[in-house]
């Protein structure tokens, strides 16, 4: 089973340099909704025709804008991890610094985001059990956090992966997944 993970488009919105945490909340919001930057077709490579988009807007827009006007399946669970700013304080700091508060919290399981690491890494297992279970080429287009996690969860159950897989994925990077050994180069 090949499996091609590519995380979606660049989202055209500008978030502001400073907010509180209820303007953040605020741009969360119309990032999940905002349309994506203009996207060219991918003619140069062969890629399975089962294609699993996550049920965020960004992610079906990324797919037409990639592979046309094919079929798509939805596949919630491949959806972005929820990562939301709590304070008591009515405070301004960067944006950037609620975003890195965020996955902190996220990342120390901390109850007070929507979900936690653990509840993340459940959910990818879910997913890589369902596509184990279809056992069929596929291209999933999905969420940079996520994909860090599902790629993790893949390599503990030995799984092969080529591709950008650094510590961060730009929009649009496309990373191979195998469960088969990938040819050295000699």
């Amino acid at each position: 089973m090949k499996v091609f993970i590519i995380r979606h488009a660049r989202v055209d919105l500008n978030w502001p340099k400073h907010c509180d945490v209820s303007t953040f909340h605020a741009y969360r919001k119309q990032y999940d909704e905002a349309p994506i930057t203009d996207i060219s077709p991918i003619f140069n490579i062969t890629l399975p025709k089962k294609i699993y988009i996550s049920s965020l807007p960004r992610s079906l827009a990324t797919a037409k804008g990639l592979f046309g006007n094919r079929e798509f399946s939805v596949m919630s669970e491949i959806g972005e991890v929820p990562i939301y700013a709590k304070t008591r304080y009515r405070v301004r700091f960067p944006t950037w610094i609620w975003h890195v508060f965020g996955h902190f919290q996220w990342f120390i399981n901390d109850k007070c985001q929507v979900e936690t690491r653990s509840q993340t890494e459940a959910r990818a297992d879910t997913v890589i059990d369902k596509l184990e279970k279809q056992n069929e080429d596929c291209v999933l287009v999905s969420h940079g956090l996520f994909m860090m996690v599902l790629m993790s969860r893949l390599r503990k159950r030995g799984y092969h992966i080529s591709g950008n897989h650094h510590v961060t994925l730009k929009n649009l990077d496309m990373v191979r997944i195998s469960n088969e050994p990938i040819a050295e180069s000699r």
